[in-house]
């Protein structure tokens, strides 16, 4: 009985068997799986490590350039997608895909191309913007990069009128911040180069930055008394160093007692206060100047009497901030005038004056060394009535002199050459029959001189200028036009060798302020009116330039019965803008104008207020 059911349980197996029930058919002989096909292509220009991802899926990382496979195993028709996933950094790249998107097409897919670059710093701002005007002096200067920077390796060149100007630096994240250690000059022409910056990323400038910029003006202080309002004043004169400190010098009678007065201005804390230089009560001081060398020293000369006669007398002020004792330097018992002096390089002097007590009055010079003073007991420049002495000194410490000597009937204008004790031969630049007025002479940086001077012409007195160059002095040009008449003239020259000429001419109403301009092709501009016609007659100017060329004029506007004002007209690269009133008060005259500037062209003005009596005004201009 078990027999048959082991029997029946086989049979049963076996035919299940034979139908499949459960089973898998294999594979008919010889058959083939579908194809695969891959996606590759070439890279160039990558310098890190890219990471492209395929499909949404799978990230792939490159550091070659070269072939580059992707993908290995897409069926034919399937569609595929490249994308960048991390661009490279250390440098920053930016790579671009080409043909990285489509479907496989019964082949492999091998013109996929991956393109890196370089990706550039650039600027994307700057304060202030290159062209900029009226940047302020004071404010530092800043540029904006594309991404945050690396400036350890940066070079930094701000270059103003007066050459390089030193800085400081300092990053924030994408910002460069460079601060001028000083104040910039007014009205200065600035270029600004920076090389060297590099992004944090590694981006590389595509080429230095570089922009330009002008800096702005200043402004006039309100005007300040620099001694007391009591007693009188007069001859107000002013000079100015290098680094913006001056020094006031003025006559001051008060109480019976004359003297020379100055007050220094330091730059850093104001108008130290009057101050007695002279040291002689009995004789009142007379026709003072005042100058600086180029380290901050400066000299005055000036007239004042000794028991027997007018003499020159002498004061030094050192740059520490004191004076010395003041010492007679005129020799003889003989009346002195007119005192003038100009210093070298060097620090070094001339001085020059007239012997106005002789008979035949003559003009006599001491040379002035800074370790010894003055020294020697004078020397003649002429034996000749002389007048009008006026002096300047070019670059090589030669010194070139002015003056006018008497010749017979005529008045000639004559030049000389001095270098320490040794005089050049005389040259005459005009002999005219009359009176010479407004002498000056001014030695232009770029070498040789300019005098300018006020003779008679054939119906009135012109404005006339004569260069010295290499070839020598040369004829003398009329500056003016005038039919009438000019009274008085000022001129000055900047650091290139531009030259400017104010003077004032008799109009048709009125006195009125003209102005020519040189450079160093010795040819003046047309004559320019600068004054305000409104205002009234402009007499007494004085100019001063700053080395950027640009400067003031002053002068005096005296207005039919109303007080005399003080007005002043910006010089601007040489060309004058509209003038302004410096001295606000309506009540009282003002009178006697001197300005200087120093490098930066920063300026003082003084000038005298007058009513029953006259003192001593300040402005300055910063």
């Amino acid at each position: 009985m078990r027999s048959s059911n082991l029997g029946f349980v086989l049979a049963i197996s076996a035919g299940l068997s034979a139908c499949g029930g459960g089973g898998s058919t294999p594979p008919p002989q010889g058959s083939t799986p579908p194809p695969v096909y891959s996606v590759s292509g070439t890279v160039s220009g990558l310098t890190g490590t890219l990471v492209l991802r395929v499909n949404d899926a799978t990230d792939v990382n490159v550091s070659a350039n070269g072939a580059v496979t992707l993908a290995s195993s897409l069926a034919n028709g399937a569609s595929y997608s490249v994308t960048v996933k991390t661009q490279p950094s250390s440098p920053t790249q930016h790579c671009d895909l080409a043909n990285a998107t489509g479907t496989v097409a019964s082949a492999n897919v091998t013109n996929l191309t991956v393109t890196c670059a370089a990706v550039p710093l650039t600027l994307a701002s700057s304060t202030p913007a290159s062209g900029a005007t009226g940047v302020t002096r004071d404010a530092p200067l800043t540029l904006t990069f594309s991404t945050a920077i690396d400036a350890s390796a940066a070079s930094v060149a701000l270059t103003g009128p007066a050459g390089d100007v030193a800085t400081s630096t300092q990053v924030s994240g994408t910002q460069f911040v460079i601060t001028p250690t000083k104040e910039l000059v007014k009205l200065g022409a600035y270029s600004l180069t920076v090389d060297g910056v590099k992004g944090t990323g590694g981006e590389l400038l595509a080429a230095p930055i570089a922009l330009g910029f002008e800096s702005a003006d200043g402004t006039w202080s309100a005007p300040v008394a620099l001694g007391t309002q009591a007693g009188d004043a007069s001859y107000a004169r002013i000079a100015m160093d290098a680094k913006g400190n001056g020094l006031a010098v003025w006559v001051q009678t008060a109480g019976g007692i004359s003297g020379l007065v100055a007050n220094h201005w330091n730059a850093g804390t104001g108008w130290d206060g009057p101050q007695r230089i002279d040291g002689i009560d009995f004789k009142v001081p007379t026709m003072p100047e005042v100058h600086f060398d180029h380290d901050g020293n400066a000299l005055a000369l000036w007239v004042q009497g000794t028991a027997f006669q007018q003499a020159i007398w002498s004061n030094r002020f050192d740059a520490s901030g004191t004076w010395s004792s003041a010492r007679q330097i005129s020799a003889g018992k003989v009346d002195a005038a007119w005192p003038t002096f100009a210093f070298d390089v060097n620090g070094g002097a001339l001085g020059l004056w007239e012997n106005v007590g002789r008979a035949t009055p003559d003009g006599e010079a001491f040379d002035y060394f800074p370790s010894l003073g003055w020294t020697g007991a004078g020397f003649p420049i002429v034996n000749r009535a002389v007048s009008s002495m006026h002096v300047c000194m070019d670059s090589t410490g030669r010194a070139q002199v002015v003056f006018t000597a008497i010749s017979g009937s005529s008045t000639q204008i004559v030049a000389r050459s001095h270098v320490k004790g040794s005089w050049t031969g005389s040259v005459i630049l005009q002999e005219v029959t009359g009176s010479v007025d407004s002498l000056r002479i001014v030695c232009p940086a770029t070498g040789g001189a300019v005098a300018a001077w006020v003779s008679p012409g054939t119906t009135a007195h012109h404005a006339r200028a004569s260069w010295l160059t290499d070839a020598g002095w040369a004829e003398p040009v009329t500056l003016d036009a005038s039919t009438i008449g000019v009274s008085k003239l000022s001129l000055s020259s900047d650091a290139t060798g531009n030259t400017l000429i104010v003077w004032s001419q008799v109009g048709s109403i009125g006195a009125e302020l003209w102005t020519r301009r040189a450079g160093t092709d010795h040819l003046w501009s047309p004559a320019l009116r600068i004054d305000d016609p409104a205002a009234g007659p402009a007499i007494e100017p004085e100019l001063a330039l700053d080395a950027a060329g640009n400067g003031w004029a002053v002068w005096r506007v005296a207005p039919a019965g109303k007080p005399s004002r003080i007005s002043a007209a910006r010089v601007r690269h040489g060309e004058f803008a509209a003038p302004l009133i410096i001295d606000p008060d309506t009540a009282v005259d003002a009178a006697g104008a001197n300005v200087a500037l120093d490098p930066d062209g920063n300026a003082i003005a003084v000038w005298l207020r007058c009513q029953s009596n006259c003192y001593v005004m300040a402005s300055r201009f910063e």
